[in-house]
């Protein structure tokens, strides 16, 4: 009974705030009984509720029956329906019971207050949801209701689980709790958006207001500015993969097939794998198994009381202990990796707890108060989990009194230790007011020294970095700096303008909402892509106004119209339930995007790099790799990288790792001028990379996973030095690091989730690197015929993200004009690549073992060409032809054609005609991918240019160049329509070379090679689109060349060389060798 005790008393605990209601209200006499949600025809979204904003109020309603006249204090109640957005981030709705108390002399003290609380249901049916279940308490929870209201309270009482009963999904309890505040606020009920607000939940409760929490900043940062003061939490089920597990065959075993069903609601896929591996005979069965769907907690609580719940299912299989269900748990139960609570927290537990273990929420108070949180946590010695409902009830309002009262809140800044900084670490970590006695000891005297002395080292600093502006700076630039020196302004003032002005310019800046970037050469698509049957010219970025080749006639996929609606997503619907990019990404550059990334906002990253920086510009240069290198070069797991940055640990994060990434990113940065000049040891490139070797010389060798990582991200960025020679050799030790951690093998049970995911995040980061190192950088198949490092990829599959998206991590970013934080899809993405590359490591790998002069049969072209477009065919919804927009994104498919293009290349002409795979010809295959490989280019320049750093779309365009080089030298009419088409291909691709290669050398450098290729004529074309005006001059190329040690170069030459002569033979043209043709 004490487990049908909680319920009924956690129903008790709701307060109330005074208002008037508002006479615009539809005032109807409400129904005279309340009827079950599920049979309730109120509870439905209206139609075209889906493209309305999260918190808008689809109905009102006053509540049903008598629930205003049984509660004392209470003036009215009502009922709203709400959007929100479920656990795949996917248009939903939910409904919250207002109560509004009635005025009195207690109230004045609370008005425009409102308290969120959330009552455990923990039932996966709708009928238990709290805006009907409220009818049922006991008198016991009136008298509750009688007090709490006269403490003039608002109070909303959402049901946060939806409209599928989510219980234990915590993506959609946090989601659904925000927009029923946000519902709540928007009504003209006495509160408004300045209105203060505080969260309540206990157990189960507590699980949808530390979701809320969690979720907050990213999801609903206009509640995260003041708003929401605070949430008291009580009992948080911290990891309810760990909760599930220790109650089975207990008195609360009830909880795992409510639980079961709660989180499989939202995945029909998981919710039929259940149901499969279930009993269909037996005392143990199907049937009464799946009764749990209908019932409440109290009725589980009896039916399922220290059961053992494996029973139930085929050879008592230990059902949380499937991969596909201890995925699903993991994702949807497990707290503190979707970001940190922004405001101040009371969590509250018994540590004899039976249900939620002390140990599980005290690992979630460490990570929080490890990275800055501000908690009060109460570990109270006696009681049960039950019992300490209420035992701490008096607390929990105590905290929220003075919360709403806004007295000081007892938090972490208690017990701060000064260390003789202003403000001293743990005071500035607790957001604390820190102040020095006024006898100060001499250890503070000294400290204080030592301060005065750190001031006048970063005055210092600012005035040699003020040095360097004037001297690296353009004329015009170094005059204005002169200028504000002789107006008397402060030098470090002047820094932190010059440095932060051109990116700050650059985000208040207001997109175009049409294409922003133009065509150079010829503005128009060329007809002969237009003819083609691509998807991508029904892309939602392919859209006008847009001009046309007036030569092209009628293309079989019409470009969309200017009739279609602003948004594109409301013209048409995706194929798939998977969600789409942002609106945004259509109309607005990448480049445009502001990071959305709490752990990074108060990161000290300074005290992981001796290189002498500004804070400011440590921040940019971490965002910058995260927003343009993280998403395509994903070598470390960004979450637990940056908890442990920012809390100074080193499980994760490591001086090592931390310099080199800030090394790749020096090529990212546009306010380096030289960045690509790496050999210049004033730039700050040079400088990261040479204490990254510092420190990598002092790693001796030691295995570590961050050294791993930091080998990977170094290998990268010695490649776009163009020292792919040199950096052969840390790939080589990133692999055989990888082999002696076991990081490929099995898991071996490391000692904590984190530490797995860590592990099979890395390996999975090797195996994906070393996969392309056989193809870089042209994607060409067969240039190098070198095998990838690794036989096997790693034993420890990487997870479906629809399963467990946390294991990939997501990356949040801000639009300009919108004040909406949106996902950049990238656990969709990620995933879609690293299937692809198990593929291409097995491509490689056949080619590898050929003899020199062996060519890959045919029979081994048509199988890995079914695997691949197999794989291109299952792509989600996000990243099909119609709906990539992100750089990322589109790079899936730059990397498809390319590969594509490439595995046909040296079939033999007549092969190509009279050979035919899944329907095609060869040679329409091979034409199709050529034209869809530089339409997914021209579309992303449209969009997003190519000024951005984007190596990887520079591996394409290099390609690019070799493709319309060789095809403008087999071409019979030099001045025709289709040679200038082709001209227009070379001329955009290599101006994209040249915007690259103001980022890194290795771009420059294969500009040089392409331009020895290219025809004297195409070359001065070329520099009216481009800074380099030497691109004609041999002198100027060779003495820019000579520090190059790459073999990359040697195989781009060859290769295009055997495409002109594979050219030439099949219109049987070689009266010109391939030699004498070339400049």
């Amino acid at each position: 009974m004490t487990f049908l005790r909680l319920v009924a008393f956690l129903n008790l605990w709701l307060g109330f705030v005074s208002a008037i209601p508002d006479p615009l209200f539809n005032q109807n006499e409400p129904l005279s009984e309340p009827i079950p949600p599920s049979q309730d025809p109120w509870y439905t979204a209206p139609p075209g509720f889906a493209n309305k904003a999260p918190g808008t109020v689809l109905r009102v309603r006053p509540a049903p029956g008598n629930l205003t006249s049984i509660t004392v204090n209470s003036s009215a109640s009502y009922n709203i329906l709400y959007r929100t957005t479920d656990s795949h981030f996917n248009p939903t709705w939910a409904v919250t019971t207002l109560f509004v108390p009635k005025l009195g002399p207690n109230s004045a003290d609370q008005q425009n207050a409102l308290l969120s609380f959330q009552v455990p249901y923990d039932s996966p049916d709708v009928d238990a949801s709290p805006s009907y279940s409220v009818y049922s308490a006991s008198n016991e929870s009136s008298a509750g209701y009688t007090a709490a209201l006269g403490a003039g309270l608002y109070v909303s009482v959402p049901d946060y689980e939806g409209p599928l009963g989510a219980f234990t999904a915590g993506i959609i309890s946090g989601h659904a709790t925000l927009d029923s505040i946000r519902a709540v606020l928007s009504l003209d009920l006495g509160l408004t958006n300045t209105s203060r607000v505080a969260l309540w939940g206990y157990s189960g409760g507590a699980l949808a207001s530390e979701w809320a929490s969690e979720l907050a900043v990213q999801y609903a940062p206009d509640l995260t500015s003041g708003t929401i003061l605070g949430a008291a939490l009580g009992a948080p089920p911290a990891n309810v993969t760990s909760l599930l597990k220790s109650v089975n065959s207990e008195a609360a075993a009830g909880l795992i097939p409510n639980a079961l069903f709660g989180l499989t609601a939202q995945y029909p896929d998981v919710r039929k794998h259940l149901v499969s591996k279930l009993n269909t005979g037996g005392e143990y069965n199907k049937t009464g198994f799946s009764a749990a769907e209908r019932f409440t907690i109290s009725e589980s609580g009896t039916t399922y009381a220290n059961q053992d719940i494996n029973n139930y299912f085929r050879n008592g299989t230990d059902i949380l202990g499937d991969p596909k269900i201890l995925a699903l748990v993991n994702r949807e139960g497990v707290m503190g990796y979707y970001g940190v609570p922004s405001w101040p927290l009371f969590i509250y537990q018994a540590i004899p707890d039976e249900i939620t273990k002390i140990s599980e929420t005290d690992a979630l108070v460490e990570r929080y108060c490890g990275v800055g949180a501000d908690i009060l946590f109460e570990r109270n010695s006696v009681g049960s989990h039950y019992e300490e409902a209420d035992n701490s009830y008096g607390a929990a309002v105590q905290w929220l009194t003075d919360l709403f009262n806004g007295k000081q809140v007892p938090g972490t800044a208690e017990g701060c230790v000064c260390n003789g900084a202003q403000p001293c670490l743990r005071c500035f970590d607790s957001r604390a007011k820190c102040v020095y006695s006024r006898t100060e000891s001499k250890d503070a005297q000294i400290e204080s020294l030592k301060r005065k002395l750190s001031d006048n080292n970063e005055g210092s600093t600012s005035l040699h970095r003020l040095y360097e502006l004037m001297r690296d700076r353009p004329a015009d630039e170094a005059l204005a700096i002169f200028n504000s020196i002789r107006r008397g302004n402060a030098p470090d003032d002047i820094v932190r303008r010059v440095e932060n002005g051109d990116v700050l310019l650059q985000l208040n800046l207001m997109p175009e909402v049409r294409y922003r970037y133009e065509f150079p050469f010829r503005k128009e698509m060329p007809a002969y892509l237009l003819r083609s049957q691509s998807r991508y010219l029904r892309s939602f970025l392919f859209k006008p106004p847009f001009p046309v080749s007036g030569s092209a006639s009628e293309p079989a996929s019409e470009p969309a119209s200017d009739a279609q609606p602003a948004s594109p997503l409301e013209s048409r619907t995706p194929p798939s339930s998977s969600r789409l990019p942002p609106s945004d990404c259509y109309t607005k550059p990448y480049s445009a995007v502001t990071l959305v990334e709490p752990l990074l906002t108060d990161a000290d990253i300074s005290r992981w790099t001796s290189v002498p920086s500004s804070p400011a510009f440590l921040q940019r240069l971490m965002q910058t790799y995260l927003l343009h290198t993280w998403p395509v070069f994903t070598h470390f797991h960004k979450g637990l990288f940056l908890l442990d940055l920012r809390a100074g640990r080193r499980r994760f994060c490591s001086s090592l790792l931390v310099n080199v990434i800030l090394a790749a990113a020096c090529h990212v940065a546009p306010e380096l001028s030289r960045r690509n000049e790496y050999w210049d040891p004033t730039n700050y490139g040079y400088l990261f990379l040479a204490e990254t070797r510092r420190l990598l010389e002092l790693e001796g060798g030691r295995d570590r996973l961050t050294t791993i990582q930091a080998l990977l991200v170094l290998n990268q960025t010695i490649n776009e030095q163009a020292m792919d020679e040199v950096s052969q050799g840390y790939l080589t030790q990133a692999v055989d690091m990888a082999k002696r951690m076991g990081l490929l093998g099995p898991v071996a049970s490391p000692p904590g989730a984190d530490w797995r995911v860590a592990r099979e995040f890395t390996a999975w980061a090797v195996f994906s690197w070393q996969a392309y190192n056989p193809i870089l950088p042209t994607f060409n198949l067969y240039a190098k015929k070198i095998p990838p490092m690794l036989d096997n990829e790693p034993q420890t599959p990487f997870p479906d993200p629809s399963h467990d998206s946390a294991w990939y991590d997501e990356l949040w970013v801000r639009y300009p004009l919108s004040n909406v934080v949106v996902p950049m899809l990238f656990p969709a993405t990620y995933y879609a690549q690293l299937k692809f590359r198990v593929i291409l490591r097995d491509l490689a790998s056949m080619i590898a073992s050929r003899v020199p002069d062996e060519r890959l049969s045919l029979y081994h072209r048509a199988r890995f060409y079914s695997r691949l477009a197999s794989w291109y065919d299952e792509l989600p919804a996000s990243l099909q032809a119609e709906y990539a927009a992100l750089p990322s994104q589109l790079g899936v498919h730059f990397q498809y054609w390319a590969v594509i293009t490439s595995l046909f290349e040296d079939v033999d002409p007549a092969d190509k005609i009279k050979l035919t795979l899944q329907g095609q010809s060869i040679q329409d295959i091979a034409q199709g991918a050529r034209c869809n490989f530089e339409i997914v280019l021209r579309i992303y320049y449209l969009r997003h240019g190519f000024d951005m750093y984007n190596t990887w779309a520079f591996f394409f365009l290099t390609n690019l160049c070799f493709l319309a080089i060789g095809e403008l030298h087999a071409s019979i009419e030099a001045g025709s329509d289709e040679a200038d088409a082709t001209r227009s291909t070379l001329i955009l691709a290599s101006k994209g070379m040249s915007t690259q290669a103001r980022c890194y050398y290795l771009a420059e450098a294969m500009l040089r090679t392409v331009c020895m290729q290219m025809d004297s004529g195409d070359v001065l074309l070329l520099g009216q689109y481009t800074s380099f005006q030497d691109l004609h001059d041999p002198q100027a190329t060779a003495q820019r060349l000579n520090i190059v040690k790459s073999g990359w170069q040697q195989n781009m030459a060859l290769r295009e060389k055997a495409g002109i002569r594979e050219m030439s033979t099949a219109d049987g043209s070689e009266d010109e060798s391939e030699e004498e043709r070339a400049p």
